[in-house]
């Protein structure tokens, strides 16, 4: 008897499902492990400038320990990504998290920048433009 073939979304919600296990596996036992390995690379990410690598990993870590630090390098990710909204949402998100003084400064300090910087940047879309436009004759 002759099985006829998997189809694909099959077989790759079944490769999915496999890897989730092999994650769950090497952090679902111990999660704070995972978010400690979630943070180290995020870090060395973040200072090898890869932003969006350094944001996946402090997310995964703050999925794994609900840990309010991660909030913060988030938003720091965030805000050398471009992002300032989503920025400023994680930055207000780990304001409310009652963290240490010293972080609460620094996160206080770059609400109020990030808020400037959207500011400008809406000022200047409603700007108009100094270009002049020559019409031939």
């Amino acid at each position: 008897m002759v099985r006829a073939p998997l189809p694909w979304l099959v077989v790759a919600c079944l490769v999915c499902g496999l890897l989730g296990g092999v994650e769950r596996a090497a952090f679902g036992a111990d999660p704070e492990a995972g978010a400690r390995e979630a943070w180290k690379r995020g870090n060395r990410a973040f200072a090898q400038q890869r932003y969006p690598l350094a944001l996946e990993e402090f997310t995964r870590g703050y999925e794994l320990s609900k840990r309010p630090r991660f909030l913060l390098n988030m938003a720091h990710a965030l805000r050398k990504m471009g992002e300032l909204r989503e920025a400023l949402a994680h930055y207000k998100r780990f304001l409310g998290s009652d963290p240490k003084p010293e972080d609460k400064a620094v996160a206080e300090e770059a609400v109020v920048e990030v808020e400037q910087a959207i500011r400008e940047e809406e000022a200047a879309r409603r700007r108009p433009t100094d270009a002049v436009t020559v019409v031939p004759a």
